[in-house]
C-alpha cells in the first residue's frame, strides 16, 4: 500500500524530511512554534514511500534510509544534522536476532537496515521495522528556533514463496544407494523436500546449502539399474529433466572390518557386497590412500594391506562403476605399532625356490606378505615373535631385500644358481682340535663338495640330497662362526670350543609342563661337565642350573612349546650332542592340530565344532584365511561360526595360537556353497604364479576358461607359453598354446596343485585371470 502525505512550509526557511529506502519512506514530521511554520509556504512538497517489503527464505532485503534539509535561501536556514536512523523490529531493539530471521543490522554509510529471512523460514511469516528521524527529540535552525523531532515510519516485511526450483545439474549422476549426491538449481529453500521419482520413488534426505545448492543421499530401497529423476519441491515441485536424472548401479557396500584398528601394514578383512570388478589395489582406498596391496578374494570379501595413514578412516571400495558409500562399519583406526625384523634363518637358497625361512622381531603376527625381488615366499605362518614362509623361485643369482607387507624389512636372502638349502646342523659345537664329525641337514645337498667354518675345511665329505656328513679341522681360536658350503653361507653355525665335548646320559624326570609352573627339578647325568656355560631345554635356556660335580647338573626346566626336545650342555669344549638319552618332554599346549570339522559343509552363519588338541589359548579360527568367531570349550575343542566372504568350494579351517598355527590337511576341510575363486594379475612378458586350483586341470580348459573351471575368463588368445621348474633334472619344461591339441608337442599338459609356473603373456596391458580354487 502507497502512503501519501504533505509537508507543510515556514514564512523563511523550508524543511523537507525524507525516508529513502529501495523508495522512500513515509513519515509524518512534527513542527515548532519557533520560527512559525505554515502550511503551503515556499519550501513545501510531497512525497511517497512503500510500507511494506517482501524477502524469500535464505534471502536478504536492505531498506535504505536517509533525509535532507531544505533552505529558502535565508539566513534563517536549517543546519543539516548527521544521519542519524533509531529503529526497532517487532517491539525488539536493534541488532537482536527474531524468529525466522536472523540478526537486523544498520550499516553506517549509507544507512541501511539488512533483513535476512532464515533458509528454513515459512513463506508468510511477518514482522513490523518502526523507524524514527531523526533520533533527538529536535534539532535547531540558524535564527535559534528549533523543530520538534520524532518523526517515524513503519514498514512491513513479509517471507514470499520463491519461484519453482529448477535442478541444472546432479553430480554423481551414477552410483549405488548411500551415495552423497551434490544438486545444483534455483530457487531452493531450507524447507524444501527431495524425492527421487522413479521405480518406487522414495524421499531422500537433504541438507540445504545455498538457494542454488543441495546435498542429498541416495535413499534405499531403489531398484538398482533404474533411472531417477531428482525432484526438488520448495512448495511446488521441480520439472524433470535429463539434468536432474541419477541411475543407480550396483555398488559395493563395506559391512565389516576385522580387525578394526592396526599400525601401518596391518592385514584387514573386508566384508560387504559387490566387490567383483574392484582393481587392486587402486580400488581400495584408506581414508583416500590407496591400499598398499590386496586380494579380492570373492564377491562379498577382500584382504587389504593398509597403507600409511593416522587416525580413524573409512575404507572405501570402488568395483569400477561406483564407490562404497561411507559408513560406521567401514572404520579402520591405525594404531602405533611397528612391525620389526631382526634376523632371517637361512639367508640363502637356491634359483629353484623351496627354501624353508624364517624372519624373526616382533609384532611379526602382523605380516601377510613376504617378498624377494617381487617373488613371493608360500605357506606364511605368523606368530608375535617369527614368521616361517617358503621361497618362490627366482631367474638369476643375487642377493636381495626382504620386502615384509610391502616395506623394507632389513635384511636379506640370496639367491644362488644349484644352491643348497641348510636348515640345520648337529651337534652345534666342537672342540678347537678339531675332528668333531657333524651333521648338516636340509634339500639338494647332494651337490655339495665343501663344507668350511671360518676357512677351515672339513674333511672326509659325504653328501646326500637330505643331509652332508663331514669332520671339522682344527681351529687356532675359540668362537661362533657360519658354516659355509660350496663357498657360500648356510644359516647355521659351529662353535668351536676348548677341551673334550659334554655328554648326557640321562635326564630324570625327562617330563614336565609346558607352562613351566609348577617348577620342576630336573637332574642331568652325564659327563665332561668342565666350565660349563648353558644348559638349555630344546632351545630354551633352563631357569638355572648347578654343576655338582663333572658328570651332575641339577637344573629347573623353563616354560615351553609342548613336545619333545633334547636337553643340551654347552662347556668351553662345545655343546653335547643330541641323543635319544638328552629327550625331554613338556606337557601341555603346543601348536595346535585339527582332526575334525563337524558339519563338514555349510553356509556363512553355521555353527561348526572343531576337534584337535592345543586350543588352548587360540587367537585366531580362520576359514578359508577369513576370521571366524569362535568359542574354546577345551584344550580338544571350539566352538566356530562359518564367516560371511567366503567362496563356493572347499577351504582349511586353520587355528592360531602363540605357538602357531594348524598344519593343513585334509582333516580340516570345510566346503561352503558360494563360488572359491583365485585370481592373478599377468603382466607382459613374464609372471610366476602358484596353481591354486585342481590337479590335473587341463592347460588348455584351464586357459579357455571351460569345462571343468566354467567361472574361469579366457585368457588363451594372449598367452605365448608356461614353463615349469623339473627340481629333479634341474630343468624347465614348457608348454605352447599352438600345440595344445597335439599330442607330444608340449612337455607337460596339465597343471598340478600348489606348483609354481611362468607364464608369458604378448605385449600389452596387464591382465586378470581367474580360476577355481581348491584347498588341496
Amino acid at each position: 500500500m502507497m502512503n501519501t502525505q504533505t509537508l507543510g512550509a515556514a514564512r523563511r526557511p523550508s524543511l523537507v524530511l525524507v525516508f529513502l529506502a529501495v523508495v522512500a519512506v513515509s513519515a509524518a514530521i512534527g513542527v515548532g512554534t519557533r520560527p512559525a511554520l505554515a502550511a503551503g509556504t515556499a519550501g513545501s512538497g510531497t512525497y511517497t514511500v512503500p510500507t511494506s517489503y517482501s524477502v524469500v527464505p535464505g534471502g536478504t532485503v536492505g531498506i535504505q534510509v536517509s533525509y535532507s534539509a531544505v533552505t529558502n535561501g535565508t539566513t534563517d536556514g536549517v543546519t543539516a544534522r548527521p544521519p542519524d536512523v533509531c529503529y526497532s523490529a517487532a517491539g525488539n531493539p536493534a541488532d537482536v536476532s527474531l524468529p525466522f530471521f536472523g540478526n537486523l543490522t544498520m550499516s553506517a554509510s549509507p544507512r541501511t537496515l539488512n533483513v535476512t529471512a532464515l533458509p528454513g523460514a515459512t513463506v508468510g511469516n511477518t514482522f513490523t521495522v518502526t523507524f524514527s528521524l531523526p533520533c533527538a527529540t529536535s534539532y535547531s535552525v540558524s535564527d535559534g528556533g528549533t523543530i520538534n523531532g520524532g518523526a517515524s515510519a513503519v514498514v512491513t516485511v513479509t517471507i514470499v514463496s520463491v519461484g519453482s526450483p529448477t535442478v541444472t545439474s546432479v553430480s554423481p549422476a551414477s552410483g549405488p544407494m548411500g551415495t552423497s549426491v551434490t544438486v545444483l538449481g534455483t530457487n531452493f529453500t531450507g524447507g524444501s523436500t527431495v524425492a527421487f521419482v522413479g521405480t518406487p520413488t522414495t524421499a531422500a534426505t537433504k541438507t540445504f546449502v545455498n538457494s542454488g545448492q543441495l546435498t542429498v543421499t541416495v535413499p534405499g530401497g531403489l531398484t538398482i539399474g533404474n533411472t531417477y529423476d531428482i525432484v526438488v519441491n520448495n512448495g511446488s515441485p521441480s520439472p524433470t529433466s535429463v539434468n536432474d536424472r541419477f541411475v543407480v548401479t550396483n555398488g559395493p557396500t563395506v559391512t565389516s572390518v576385522s580387525p578394526a584398528s592396526g599400525p601401518i601394514g596391518q592385514s584387514v578383512t573386508l566384508i560387504g557386497t559387490n566387490f567383483t570388478g574392484t582393481t587392486c589395489p587402486t580400488g581400495v582406498t584408506f581414508g583416500g590412500t590407496p591400499a598398499t596391496s590386496c586380494t579380492v578374494w570373492s564377491n562379498t570379501s577382500i584382504t587389504a594391506v593398509a597403507p600409511t595413514g593416522a587416525g580413524t578412516v573409512d575404507i572405501l571400495v570402488n568395483n569400477g562403476s561406483a564407490t562404497s558409500p561411507a559408513t560406521l562399519q567401514d572404520k579402520f583406526t591405525y594404531t602405533s605399532a611397528v612391525i620389526s625384523v631382526a634376523s632371517i634363518n637361512p639367508p640363502s637358497g637356491p634359483t629353484t625356490g623351496g627354501t624353508s625361512i624364517q624372519l624373526t622381531g616382533t609384532n611379526l603376527n602382523l605380516v601377510s606378505s613376504v617378498t624377494i625381488d617381487g617373488v613371493s615366499c608360500y605357506s606364511i605362518v605368523a606368530t608375535y615373535s617369527y614368521v616361517t614362509c617358503t621361497t618362490g623361485a627366482h631367474p638369476g643369482s643375487g642377493t636381495y631385500a626382504v620386502v615384509v607387507n610391502f616395506a623394507a624389512s632389513g635384511v636379506t636372502f640370496t639367491y644362488g644358481t644349484g644352491y643348497t638349502n641348510v636348515t640345520g646342523i648337529t651337534p652345534i659345537s666342537g672342540s678347537t682340535l678339531g675332528g668333531t664329525p657333524i651333521q648338516l641337514t636340509g634339500t639338494n645337498l647332494g651337490g655339495v663338495t665343501t663344507v668350511t667354518i671360518d676357512g677351515v675345511s672339513c674333511y672326509s665329505v659325504v653328501p646326500t640330497y637330505f643331509y652332508v656328513t663331514c669332520t671339522t679341522g682344527a681351529h687356532p681360536t675359540v668362537g661362533t662362526y657360519t658354516v659355509y658350503v660350496n663357498g657360500l653361507p648356510t644359516g647355521v653355525s659351529f662353535t668351536y670350543g676348548i677341551g673334550v665335548l659334554p655328554a648326557v646320559y640321562s635326564v630324570t624326570p625327562n617330563s614336565g609342563p609346558a607352562s613351566g609352573s609348577p617348577l620342576t627339578y630336573v637332574v642331568i647325568s652325564g659327563a665332561n661337565f668342565t666350565n660349563v656355560q648353558s644348559v638349555t631345554f630344546g632351545g630354551t635356556a633352563a631357569v638355572s642350573y648347578t654343576v655338582q660335580d663333572v658328570n651332575t647338573i641339577q637344573a629347573i626346566s623353563p616354560a615351553h612349546s609342548a613336545g619333545t626336545f633334547d636337553v643340551i650342555v654347552t662347556t668351553l669344549a662345545g655343546s653335547s650332542p643330541n641323543t635319544v638319552n638328552d629327550n625331554f618332554t613338556f606337557t601341555g599346549t603346543g601348536v595346535p592340530t585339527v582332526s575334525g570339522v563337524s558339519p563338514s559343509s555349510g553356509t556363512a552363519g553355521t555353527s561348526v565344532i572343531i576337534t584337535g588338541s592345543g586350543f588352548t589359548g587360540a587367537l585366531y579360527v580362520r576359514f578359508g584365511g577369513v576370521a571366524a568367531t569362535f568359542t574354546v570349550s577345551s584344550d580338544t575343542q571350539i566352538s566356530a561360526t562359518v564367516p560371511a566372504g567366503l567362496g563356493t568350494g572347499t577351504v582349511d579351517v586353520i587355528v592360531t595360537n602363540a605357538a602357531g598355527s594348524s598344519t593343513n590337511t585334509t582333516a580340516d576341510n570345510f566346503t561352503n556353497t558360494a563360488a572359491a575363486t583365485t585370481s592373478y594379475t599377468l603382466y607382459a612378458t613374464w609372471t610366476l604364479f602358484v596353481w591354486n586350483g585342481a590337479s590335473g586341470t587341463d592347460i588348455g580348459t584351464a586357459l579357455s576358461g571351460s569345462s571343468t573351471n566354467t567361472q574361469l575368463n579366457s585368457i588363451l588368445s594372449r598367452v605365448t607359453e608356461i614353463l615349469w621348474w623339473n627340481a629333479s633334472i634341474q630343468a624347465y619344461k614348457a608348454w605352447f598354446p599352438a600345440g595344445a591339441s597335439t599330442p607330444g608337442a608340449n612337455d607337460f599338459t596339465t597343471f598340478t596343485h600348489g606348483l609354481i609356473y611362468w607364464v608369458a603373456i604378448t605385449p600389452g596391458s596387464s591382465l586378470t585371470w581367474t580360476i577355481a580354487a581348491t584347498a588341496n
